[in-house]
């Protein structure tokens, strides 16, 4: 059963229902299209719109129906909660982040360690899917750090360490501190998900 049938999709369709849809998108970064009544804003760079008569999501680009869960409630709470506010550039990893649990650190591992998988020993290989979602790279000391915007207002930096004769390859996911001004801290892991997938696929 997909996200837009629970409780938590419902809620958040209600609210931006009945919020005012062009400021909604304004202050989230996107824009608003009155005939089609759809806010669209970017994830990992690629348009996605909220119709908001249907309360469903789509991928601009297409037309086609939003199925990647679980970053659908994520996309909506983004847009209800957009008051504007800017990154910081303060870097939190994920267990820094208010009421992080921490039974959900290994999920979150789990998706680091893929990444330091595919790219740990080889960070620069990284180039080419970090351009496909328009992300900026830094390549220092065989390491690499790869920052994003998730959503428009909420960037992400993942960290790559290359290995030495003491540690593996290790990637780090990091957030900007002005994620708390637009998702609860469980639709964290959720992005983080999201932009492991962009990255590795």
């Amino acid at each position: 059963m997909g996200s837009k049938f629970t409780t938590s999709y419902a809620l958040a369709s209600q609210s931006l229902t009945q919020a005012d849809p062009e400021k909604t998108a304004r202050l989230a970064g996107g824009l608003y299209d009155p005939d089609a009544k759809a806010i669209t804003i970017d994830l990992c760079a690629r348009p996605v719109s909220y119709l908001l008569d249907k309360q469903v999501l789509i991928w601009a680009d297409t037309g086609e129906e939003f199925t990647e869960t679980p970053a659908d409630i994520p996309i909506l709470h983004y847009l209800q909660n957009a008051k504007g506010a800017q990154p910081t550039g303060e870097l939190l990893p994920y267990r820094e982040l208010w009421g992080a649990n921490a039974q959900s650190g290994p999920f979150i591992s789990r998706h680091e360690s893929h990444l330091a998988a595919k790219y740990g020993s080889d960070p620069e290989a990284v180039l080419a899917a970090a351009a496909r979602i328009k992300a900026e790279v830094t390549l220092q000391s065989g390491d690499a750090r790869i920052k994003a915007n998730v959503f428009p207002n909420v960037p992400m930096v993942v960290a790559l360490y290359a290995p030495d004769d003491e540690l593996p390859a290790e990637a780090k996911f990091l957030y900007d501190s002005v994620i708390r001004e637009y998702l609860p801290t469980e639709d964290a892991i959720c992005v983080a998900e999201t932009l492991g997938r962009r990255l590795t696929s």
